[in-house]
Formats: structure tokens, sequence, C-alpha cells
């Protein structure tokens, strides 16, 4: 198994949050941090494994619908998960973990949302393919 921490809120929409009076969910928050990681690049064909090398050691961005692994600054992998199981994913209390045969992250393969202090399970989630997103 492999632990993958979610990310923390981006302190910019953490910030806007303070303005408005009404701070944004865990879920609106990941979305835009997925839309800004995912900004300017361009998405590729979609690919059933990536290396874990490439996934990292977490998701750079984690949304109750998709897990966006960043290889690096020009390229995302963007996994659009199975089930809702995941709907907690963005919470920053919450750790991922997978479960993957081998030294790939494979479609298929399953990954679970724990509370980070007590390791309580929270839901689970299958990773569809992985769609590439590359710098232009």
């Amino acid at each position: 198994m492999r632990i993958l921490p979610t990310i923390t809120a981006a302190v910019a929409v953490a910030a806007l949050a303070g303005c408005t009076g009404n701070p944004p969910s865990a879920t609106m928050q990941s979305d835009t941090q997925l839309q800004q990681l995912l900004a300017g690049k361009t998405a590729g064909p979609a690919q059933s494994c990536i290396p874990q090398r490439q996934a990292g050691t977490s998701a750079s961005v984690a949304t109750p619908s998709a897990l966006a692994f960043q290889a690096n600054p020009g390229l995302v992998y963007v996994s659009n998960v199975q089930d809702t199981g995941c709907a907690d994913a963005a919470n920053p209390n919450y750790s991922l973990v997978t479960t993957s045969h081998g030294s790939d992250l494979c479609s298929g393969d399953r990954v679970e949302v724990r509370d980070l202090v007590t390791h309580g399970f929270h839901g689970a989630c299958v990773l569809s393919d992985f769609v590439p997103y590359r710098t232009r």
C-alpha cells in the first residue's frame, strides 16, 4: 500500500473566502486547484498506467471526482475516479491509500480515504485511465 496525502487548500482561495464571508467548500477549493494546475495544458490520449515515480508520493490535487498527479511542471496526469467514495478526498485532514500491484498506478487500482490521525476509513474509489496534460 502507498499513502498519498491530499494537498491542502490554496492560500489564494482561503484569502478569498475571508473576503466573501462564506468560506468556499473543500470541493470548490479543490476544483479550483485542479483548474489552475491544468491551465495552459493540453490533454493527450489516455493511458491505463503511469509509473509510480511519475505519480510521486502524493496526489497534487484531489477532488471528489478526480485525482491529479504532477509528474513535473509541464506534465500532469488526471484520473477520473469511479464510485463516490472519494468525496472526502479533498479534505486536508485525510490521506489517500492506494492498493496497486507492481510499480505502476493503474486503472482499476483501489484508493481509500483515511483519517490522518485515527487512520479510520472514510470511503474508497477506483482509478480510471490517466489522461496526460502537457504544456503546449
